[in-house]
């Protein structure tokens, strides 16, 4: 427990100052090797192109079925989310994603969609990321804390729009923009997790090639908009993205 509260207390010390807290090698070898040979074996299966999928009944059967549980991420997110959100009214929904990208012009139409969560914590965890020299990695991009956490609908909404809107979206593409703006760029390696305040940091990936597949994998945690009927359809919403993606993939090949 002393180790655990150490732990919590490192993360949240170091997203306050850096805005993302990095785990190093939170994943042993063996298992990342497994879960780079099931992705791999997913884009074989489907030579169109993949995208990924959503919610954890899709990863039954997989390499990634209770992975949140075996090394304890859903631990990490709950003890984090109960050091710093514990007087607020949420509440422990979580959701989980997988999001590859192997299919050709479609990685670079979906860079840099600059986006809120609709979950105050998210963990990212890299699985396979391209190492180029020409840096079209989709390297995570980020901008530290810029909303405060809330449970007003409306204020949700209206952020969201502002952000994630294609001019907003062109805007902080822009490299200027994101130097003005003091954009942080995070050079993801497989296996280390990422943990960070989705509901608060606008975040997004940069561009990536169109040869080397990137994916991974996402936890969400503490929806804090719980019950509203247009946030329950979060986990749906996800899904239909990806599966839109997919189709997308196939129609373009």
């Amino acid at each position: 427990m002393k180790l655990l509260k150490k732990k919590i207390d490192k993360i949240l010390k170091q997203i306050d100052e850096d805005g993302i807290a990095e785990i190093v090698n939170f994943l042993d070898q063996d298992k990342l090797y497994e879960i780079q040979d099931y992705i791999y074996s997913e884009i074989n299966n489907h030579p169109k192109g993949y995208a990924g999928c959503v919610g954890k009944e899709a990863f039954k059967a997989t390499p990634l079925e209770k992975i949140d549980n075996l090394f304890g991420i859903n631990e990490i997110l709950k003890s984090l989310y109960l050091k710093r959100f514990s007087n607020q009214e949420s509440n422990e929904n979580s959701l989980q994603v997988l999001k590859v990208q192997s299919g050709g012009e479609i990685n670079i139409k979906h860079a840099n969609m600059f986006h809120y969560d609709a979950y105050l914590l998210t963990a990212l965890l890299p699985i396979i990321i391209p190492n180029r020299d020409d840096g079209l990695n989709g390297d995570f991009m980020y901008l530290k804390q810029r909303r405060n956490h809330h449970q007003n609908l409306v204020r949700n909404i209206i952020e969201k729009f502002i952000i994630q809107n294609p001019f907003t979206r062109y805007l902080l593409s822009r490299k200027y923009i994101q130097n003005f703006l003091n954009l942080k760029i995070c050079k993801l390696k497989p296996g280390n997790l990422y943990v960070f305040y989705g509901f608060q940091t606008i975040h997004g990936n940069a561009v990536c090639n169109t040869v080397t597949p990137r994916a991974t994998m996402l936890f969400h945690f503490s929806d804090p908009m719980n019950g509203h009927f247009i946030v329950s359809r979060n986990e749906k919403t996800n899904r239909t993205k990806i599966n839109k993606l997919n189709s997308e993939i196939k129609n373009n090949n």
